[in-house]
């Protein structure tokens, strides 16, 4: 007896729990606020609109007077920025904010070129596993060679 009306508690509950979560947002709004739901993320956000910094370097960007724009258009290429940490050759470890290509799997070195790593891609592509990435790693370490 005592375990059907706990499991009914339970339902109870549970339902009117479901009930005020689609219903009044309000309360929803307030747990999200309160409680760490780690579903947030940083993102890169636009501080400048195309127009402004078009007009901003108008100089620079075209040839003379006869010259116009196109349409601007505002394009969003999939990245993560993440929080790393690695360790270094010396054991240590060390903590870092990356940008990470969600398309090409690689991570952007230099934001003023975009210049990206190279050859992650191609361990994905190719299904590289485990001992692969050892070899790969043990390459890099060494300069691209190594003699057995």
């Amino acid at each position: 007896m005592r375990l059907i009306s706990l499991l009914v508690t339970l339902v109870l509950i549970g339902g009117g729990g479901l009930y005020v979560w689609k219903n009044h947002p309000e309360v929803r709004n307030w747990v999200l606020a309160n409680f760490d739901t780690g579903t947030e993320f940083p993102t890169l956000e636009v501080r400048f609109s195309g127009d402004q910094i078009m007009e901003a370097n108008r100089k620079e960007l075209l040839k003379g007077e006869q010259y116009t724009y196109r349409r601007a258009e505002l394009l969003f290429v999939p990245y993560a920025l993440m929080e790393v940490k690695f360790s270094t050759r010396g054991n240590q470890t060390r903590e870092a904010v990356i940008l990470w290509g969600l398309e090409d799997g690689e991570m952007v070195v230099d934001t003023a070129t975009w210049k990206k790593s190279h050859g992650f891609e191609d361990c994905l592509n190719a299904g590289a596993d485990r001992n692969d990435y050892k070899v790969v790693t043990a390459l890099a370490q060494n300069s691209g060679s190594m003699r057995l």
